[in-house]
């Protein structure tokens, strides 16, 4: 792993990236509730345990902090075509539950956006993860900037690195105390960037989470005329004032997280029959 990508006990000033935090080779990973470990006191603790104190979340690792992310099912996806799902479902990967049907759209708000570079290794032999950064002046980022290609043993051609604009969400419709990730990476990449611009429009000046949007699986065909899914985003105009509380509070513990290193996303690579954007 090249110097720049290994992991660095410093912690960045309070408007920095944070160091980056590579991931072990390995795609099996417990899924832990990110509000049981790194959340900051629950302002409704009861007056009985209020002075009942222990610091035994100062002592968990990065790697035992890992938050869900919502999985939009392909043709290709596994549990499409040997399981019980159909593609166009978005599934949480913690408890493999349909969180958005077929033809359905739900209101989320936004707690973090943050950008993760990964170097997957050949998919034809399971190499899983090989580097992962959050650094945007890492090697990693800056391989993804040049577009830097390898070649996998079968002789294809790929890109090196992925890019990820990942986007810590609270969905009212599943509980005020689930936060997930939305992945945008490879055909859902510009989608994304899609979302961030809707960001700006609603929100620019106030709190991420101040605006409500919305999401929903729509189809796209690619010069193969191969269909695929991707999230299609809009805006859903103001956070409900009786969510703010939770939503402000779970966003100030994900920047804390974020920051400390302390907050770690599933990553699965995924098959995809279309190229990244920017390309």
């Amino acid at each position: 792993m090249p110097e720049d990508e290994k992991k660095t006990d410093e912690k960045p000033a309070v408007d920095e990236k944070p160091a980056e935090n590579p991931a072990e080779p390995t795609q099996e990973v417990a899924v832990v509730n990110p509000n049981s470990s790194i959340m900051r006191p629950a302002q409704d603790v009861p007056d009985y345990l209020k002075d009942e104190l222990d610091d035994w979340a100062d002592r968990l690792r990065a790697e035992d902090i890992v938050i869900p992310r919502l999985t939009l099912m392909q043709a290709l996806t596994p549990s499409v075509q040997d399981g019980p799902n159909n593609a166009g479902e978005i599934i949480n990967s913690a408890s493999k539950e349909i969180w958005i049907g077929i033809d359905e759209e739900l209101p989320f708000y936004i707690l973090l956006h943050y950008n993760e570079w990964i170097e997957w290794g050949d998919r034809d032999s399971n190499e899983g993860i090989k580097a992962q950064s959050l650094d945007p002046a890492g090697e990693l980022a800056q391989a993804w900037a040049k577009r830097e290609k390898r070649h996998t043993q079968s002789g294809k051609e790929v890109y090196r690195v992925t890019e990820y604009h990942n986007f810590i969400a609270l969905f009212p419709h599943h509980g005020m105390d689930n936060p997930v990730i939305i992945p945008c990476c490879k055909s859902n990449h510009k989608h994304g960037k899609k979302l961030l611009g809707l960001m700006r429009t609603r929100a620019s000046g106030r709190p991420q989470w101040s605006g409500r949007y919305s999401v929903k699986c729509e189809s796209e065909t690619n010069t193969n005329n191969q269909k695929y899914k991707v999230f299609e985003f809009s805006n859903d105009g103001w956070i409900d004032e009786e969510h703010i509380p939770d939503t402000k509070r779970h966003s100030a513990t994900m920047k804390d997280g974020y920051r400390n290193n302390r907050i770690q996303s599933e990553a699965v690579e995924e098959k995809e029959t279309v190229k990244e954007d920017g390309f």
